[in-house]
């Protein structure tokens, strides 16, 4: 995909209705409590104007989409609005961990957070009682010690080589606060994601972000296949796995999606497993005007940074394209703002707005006249309905005014550039060129004289 292929969609006009989506409104996908499901009755979708109004309407701060309807209306400015689609798949949450290092008086940590919480601790043994099946099931009598509602552990392999963390139905839990030496996998299974999200979509599509309770690298993969097949929605997806840290191979899901050159697709990875990084900047975006704002060096509310990432690993994210928060001067700060294809998070919502705007733009030029002749002075007012958006998108500082945005009309001479049975005009372009934003200043030179 290239940027030609965001906006190329602006040629037409259909006559089914243009809605577009409000570029400032999130939805929320996530499992939701059988007793919320009950009081919903037969409602996919949600629509709240404070986290105040989703945590009356059942979505509390112990469930995994209060949570995350939370953490968007917690930035400064926040959205005016977070829908909240529910899944009718059920979803069962499966974390994988593996202890690698034996290394006696080496201390595993851990917290566990849903209804109920606990932090849970196990210090490695001396030799001979320092082997990767022993520590393994310790971590297990550890976590279930804790008693957390709707978890289990449990040691898989003979002898054991990792243990896993399951869930009850539909219930999601936050894994945080663990050892950075633990190799953490998000191994749930994906909930059917593209069928709910098209359930969603039929009550109501006026949104623009997704945000999900859900970062495996099934579920991530399957939401940002449907998300790219959409074309109108940008995927803001969280990944914790241990594995996007390491060299670049196909089996994680950083490098996977920065294969397939997604562009409706970015990944914001975090050590936590919880509802914190990806709705976050989501909140935190989805206020600005497009064309206006870049998501790169944004301080977050309710977000720890990774400050526990190497260089090396750094490298291996930006490697595949991922985004990260870490400490920057005083603050945590996200880092780099792409889409795994490349792009920038916010060109691509830009081009968005400006193909939704243009279209817009066209059709109003064409309602409010009695009459738009197909002559060189008809075809001028489509002219000036195109030159009117691109003036919007200059105006909000998303192109440049040198060389200033144009429209290209083809001449009422030019016999192919009109189709007479349908009235319609083709041969239509524009141009204009990214304003881009200034992410680093490198060198900066100095002289020093007496």
């Amino acid at each position: 995909m290239s940027l030609d292929d965001l906006v190329n969609p602006v040629t037409r006009l259909e006559d089914t209705g243009i809605a577009q989506p409000n570029f400032g409104i999130p939805l929320v996908v996530a499992s939701l409590p059988s007793a919320v499901v009950t009081a919903w009755g037969p409602d996919l979708l949600r629509k709240y104007t404070s986290a105040a109004a989703a945590i009356a309407d059942g979505l509390t701060a112990t469930t995994r989409a209060g949570k995350l309807v939370a953490a968007c209306f917690a930035q400064t400015p926040k959205p005016t609005e977070v829908w909240v689609g529910r899944r009718q798949t059920s979803q069962t949450q499966v974390i994988t961990l593996v202890p690698p290092n034996t290394t006696a008086g080496f201390v595993y940590t851990g917290k566990v957070s849903g209804a109920t919480s606990g932090t849970w601790t196990y210090t490695v043994a001396a030799a001979p009682n320092n082997t990767v099946p022993i520590i393994v099931a310790e971590i297990v009598d550890a976590i279930n010690a804790l008693a957390v509602t709707g978890c289990t552990a449990a040691a898989v392999g003979t002898p054991a080589t990792h243990l896993t963390c399951t869930s009850t139905a539909d219930l999601v839990l936050d894994y945080t606060n663990m050892s950075t030496a633990l190799t953490v996998t998000d191994s749930t299974v994906d909930p059917s994601s593209a069928t709910d999200l098209a359930a969603i979509t039929a009550v109501d599509n006026g949104w623009y972000f997704l945000v999900t309770d859900c970062g495996s690298q099934a579920a991530n993969e399957a939401v940002a296949a449907w998300c790219e097949s959409a074309g109108r929605h940008q995927f803001i997806a969280q990944a914790a796995d241990s594995a996007c840290l390491t060299s670049a191979t196909a089996t994680n899901q950083c490098h996977t999606l920065n294969a397939l050159s997604y562009y409706r697709t970015s990944v914001w990875w975090n050590q936590d497993i919880s509802a914190n990084l990806a709705p976050a900047i989501t909140g935190s975006r989805a206020t600005a005007t497009p064309g206006s704002d870049t998501w790169h060096l944004k301080n977050l509310s309710g977000v720890m940074p990774s400050d526990q990432l190497s260089a090396t690993q750094i490298g291996y994210l930006k490697a595949k394209c991922a985004n990260y928060y870490i400490t920057t001067g005083d603050k945590g700060r996200t880092r780099n703002g792409w889409v795994v294809g490349g792009e920038y998070c916010d060109v691509v919502r830009f081009l968005d707005w400006t193909d939704a705007t243009m279209q817009i733009d066209c059709v109003n030029a064409l309602a409010v006249a009695e009459k738009v002749p197909n002559t060189d002075e008809g075809r001028q007012v489509i002219a000036n309905a195109i030159a009117l958006t691109l003036e919007k998108g200059r105006k909000n500082g998303g192109w440049k005014t040198s060389p200033a945005p144009a429209a290209v009309m083809p001449k009422d001479t030019d016999a192919t550039s009109f189709d007479a049975a349908t009235r319609t005009l083709t041969g239509v372009s524009w141009s204009a060129t990214l304003a881009n934003a200034i992410h680093a200043v490198n060198p900066i030179n100095g002289y020093v004289s007496n």
